[in-house]
């Protein structure tokens, strides 16, 4: 410890002196030192390099580690802990200097693409990567050097590509891992625009996204081995395909937001893509029931893309044979409770709570990306698929939960009703007032909001498994928010109070949720809502209140607060302000 000191007061002193950036490259660079000493060296040039622009280092200590930088990593590539501030510390010269103060670096790193040595082409990778990253946020008035460099290199990873396609099929480690960073590069060049070489280029381009996702992977044997799977540089290769599909289905190719002068392009795009990009969606979303495996990026992603073409014509028709299909073997395999969930609920609770309350993007959430993906559906293609996804609903609920199955099936109905709760209430006559039905004359095929409640989710409420109770305040929560009526007079005060006791469940997550699910039948205005929150407003404060000293988390203090607002005069009565 005290050698360390000691170190690092020496170099703190030395920073800003004279020879020191090529000093510590050159230790870096040692093949006879020690990998350690050669990481330290690494990590204190890059710490240096940190202040690189001003007046710290002259432009003597400079120029070595412009000329001598990149061979230093392509001497590295073996050593990943020294890579990795090697590159960094690329990074950190390039911020400042690349283009115009470092004139032939691209030149170098495209030599390194056509060398015969893979830690030269490894090398280029890496920090051409760094350089594409640079450039990828700049605004179209900033845009000349990204579209400078998308030139000269695009086409020289598209002549890397087939040699990496081909070496990935054999699933060399090394391959994979440089086929990730044309990917990479690929997307930051794509990311805000599409670089005219991109567009010339675009049917080898696609050709080589598709190529990669018929690259399977195989059904892990083991979680052990699906975590291993999930961070493999196949599976990154896999997400990046997905990240650069949805990104022209988002923004490049979509007619309404594509950038000017950019809708011939993107039109000549659709007409060619759009339905192949919607079947390789669905081939990744269905991965998994034909026997292979896709990782749960790749997933999300894929369902998202679906998403965005259920809303284009071409694509829909293309997936409209299939839906069936994507409904059972894509969508609802991701919206039910499974066995890592369950796992979760009897081993570590509050890690499932985590995930369950947690705002984490759809992009990287298959359950989140599968619930918007219905979402879509519905606001896109409501006439088709919004009673048939209603009956396969009810088949599953009213199905006898006998086993674990039967129950993980319930759940995700009772998921996808409350996905619907809006769609569904639409076509209750019971939330219409009489004018209204009268002045519409017709009757039409109509749901009732009361029978769904009664025979669906309230029992789900008092269901003996868990995770049921849990899911039916959830949807219950959903139908309060969007009906006028849950029914007949009784029925709001009754689903009120089943939500209120679940405020005692004996497990956890089911406390949690039921307090979380409070808001929405404090928001209506029936009196025999108020009159069972009333009632039971004195034991309702009191397991709050000990849910909240148990654990902290904003959903149960906001439905404190809401009950405490909701009732001053109860509440003070009982001696409950806050």
């Amino acid at each position: 410890m005290r050698e360390r000191r000691q170190a690092e007061q020496f170099l703190h002193q030395a920073a800003g002196s004279r020879n020191l950036l090529p000093a510590l490259l050159q230790v870096a660079d040692a093949a006879q030192a020690e990998v350690p000493i050669r990481q330290a060296a690494a990590i204190q040039l890059k710490h240096q390099l940190r202040d690189w622009e001003g007046d710290k280092y002259r432009e003597e200590d400079k120029a070595p580690i412009r000329h001598q930088l990149v061979d230093s990593v392509a001497k590295a590539v073996q050593e990943s802990c020294v890579r990795v501030q090697l590159v960094e510390s690329f990074r950190l010269v390039a911020l400042y200097d690349y283009p115009d103060r470092w004139p032939g670096v691209l030149q170098r790193l495209l030599q390194g693409l056509c060398s015969e040595q893979s830690a030269q082409t490894m090398c280029s990778l890496l920090l051409l990567r760094q350089l594409f990253k640079l450039l990828e946020m700049r605004s179209a008035e900033r845009r000349r050097e990204l579209q400078d460099l998308s030139a000269q290199s695009l086409p020289m990873l598209l002549k890397l590509a087939p040699v990496l396609g081909e070496a990935a099929q054999k699933k060399s480690p090394e391959a994979l891992e440089m086929l990730k960073l044309v990917l990479k590069c690929f997307y930051s060049a794509v990311r805000m625009a599409v670089p005219e070489q991109v567009q010339k280029d675009i049917q080898q381009w696609m050709g080589l996204l598709l190529g990669v996702l018929d690259l399977e992977m195989a059904m892990p044997s083991s979680a052990l081995e699906q975590e291993v799977l999930e961070a493999s540089c196949e599976a990154k290769c896999r997400k990046w395909v997905f990240q650069i599909l949805l990104r022209f289905f988002q923004k490049h190719c979509h007619l309404k937001r594509v950038a000017e002068g950019m809708e011939t392009f993107a039109q000549a795009w659709n007409d060619s893509y759009e339905v192949p990009v919607a079947r390789a969606g669905l081939k990744e979303v269905c991965a998994r029931a034909r026997g292979t495996w896709a990782p749960n990026r790749s997933l999300s992603l894929a369902l998202l893309c679906l998403a965005e073409a259920c809303r284009r014509d071409q694509a829909y028709q293309a997936l409209k044979p299939d839906l069936q299909h994507l409904l059972e073997l894509g969508i609802f395999p991701q919206v039910r409770f499974g066995e890592a969930e369950l796992q979760l609920w009897s081993e570590d609770p509050e890690e499932l709570l985590r995930e369950l309350l947690s705002d984490c993007d759809s992009d990287s959430r298959p359950h989140q990306a599968a619930i918007e993906l219905v979402e879509r559906l519905l606001l896109y293609r409501n006439k088709e698929v919004l009673l048939p996804l209603f009956q396969f609903c009810r088949q599953h609920l009213e199905t006898e939960a006998t086993d674990a199955a039967a129950c993980s099936n319930q759940d995700g109905a009772l998921v996808l009703l409350g996905v619907m709760s809006e769609y569904l209430v639409e076509l209750d006559p019971m939330q219409e007032d009489q004018a209204r039905r009268k002045r519409r004359g017709k009757k039409v095929q109509g749901v009732s909001v009361e029978e769904i409640m009664t025979r669906y989710v309230r029992p789900a409420m008092t269901s003996p498994v868990g995770f049921l109770r849990l899911r039916g305040a959830w949807c219950a929560a959903q139908f309060a928010r969007q009906a006028v009526r849950l029914g007949r007079p009784g029925a709001a005060g009754a689903a009120a109070c089943d939500c209120l006791r679940l405020l005692g469940d004996q497990e956890l997550l089911v406390r949690v949720l039921g307090a979380g699910c409070l808001e929405a039948f404090l928001q209506r205005e029936e009196e025999e809502v108020r009159t069972a929150f009333v009632l039971h407003l004195a034991p309702t404060l009191e397991q709050l209140i000990r849910l909240l000293q148990q654990i902290q988390l904003e959903e149960v203090a906001q439905a404190l607060q809401g009950l405490v607002e909701a009732f001053p005069q109860e509440a003070h009565l009982g001696g409950w302000m806050l």
